[in-house]
């Protein structure tokens, strides 16, 4: 048989499959019934989600400076509580003095005792009203980052301490502001109230407190600079003990201002950086905080009461 029908470099020869380009090719692939979806282009493609947990640009940690302030605040405790021991032996000398001689040398070991606790003393409420005063100040400048509505500006945190009559509200102002814009439940871009909402019944505690504590102390430091007979240096002494038991549990309070505060401005961070809320630099005016594509001023001077 020399029939070259069965030769198969032929073309229509018989192991040849099919026509060309059809399935006969290996090197060609039919077309799919079902169209493919095209490749999002560059414009439309949508960033990746931010991971959990990602930083908040701008925000400033507090946990290293709310753990000094706890620190001082347990020492400014300790020492009142040796000032508080100081008080009493002083207090039972004077109430000696009044019915029999004391001798000078137990009197010089007295004054010396009291007065350097007392010395102790004030230089550790400084030290602690100024890591205190940075820490509400960080705090506050954290507040327009995190999506609040300060009232006031930044500086007030720290000024407000020192105006005269001014410092028996606008700290409070400004610690009721804090708490009220950090928020965790916010949604981001969610404007806080400035007023009403509610505030933990610690806040009102503190600050009640640390206004009788300075009306106190007050009144112990003039009774301290006319005291000169027995009964007047008794009276002061007396004064200064219930100021110093005082200031124990206040320190206390104070401690848990700032933990909770603390706590709760970390877990509104954590909250908008699992939700990709940036800060200002993509435009917008100047000093804004950008969330959930709202814009919100991060410094002071806005109005309210």
């Amino acid at each position: 048989m020399s029939s070259d029908a069965g030769r198969p470099d032929e073309p229509g020869g018989p192991d040849e499959s099919g026509p060309r380009g059809g399935p006969g090719r290996p090197d060609e692939q039919p077309a799919s019934v079902f169209p493919l979806p095209e490749p999002p282009s560059a414009s439309t493609a949508e960033p990746p989600p931010a991971a959990p947990g990602a930083p908040v640009e701008g925000y400033q940690p507090l946990g290293g400076r709310a753990r000094r302030v706890r620190v001082a605040l347990a020492a400014v405790a300790i020492v009142d509580i040796v000032a508080m021991i100081s008080g009493v032996l002083q207090l039972r000398l004077l109430q000696r003095a009044q019915t029999e001689e004391i001798s000078e040398e137990a009197a010089s070991t007295n004054d010396l005792l009291y007065g350097g606790v007392g010395l102790v003393q004030v230089a550790a409420v400084v030290v602690t009203a100024v890591l205190f005063i940075r820490w509400f100040h960080r705090a506050y400048r954290n507040l327009g980052v995190l999506g609040g509505l300060p009232r006031y500006g930044a500086g007030w945190a720290i000024g407000g301490w020192f105006v005269p009559i001014l410092n028996l509200w606008r700290p409070k102002q400004i610690a009721n502001d804090i708490w009220r814009g950090t928020d965790p439940e916010l949604p981001p871009g969610g404007a806080p109230a400035r007023k009403g909402g509610q505030l933990p019944a610690l806040f009102a505690l503190w600050w009640g407190g640390w206004v009788i504590s300075n009306l106190i102390d007050n009144v112990a430091f003039r009774l301290t600079l006319r005291a000169e007979e027995l009964p007047e240096l008794i009276s002061s002494t007396q004064v200064n003990l219930l100021a110093d038991g005082f200031e124990i549990p206040l320190a206390l309070v104070a401690a848990l201002v700032v933990s909770r505060t603390t706590g709760r401005q970390d877990e509104r961070a954590a909250q908008l950086g699992a939700h990709g809320a940036t800060s200002a630099g993509r435009g917008g005016a100047p000093g804004a905080t950008h969330l959930g594509g709202a814009a919100v001023p991060s410094g002071g001077g806005a109005s309210g009461s």
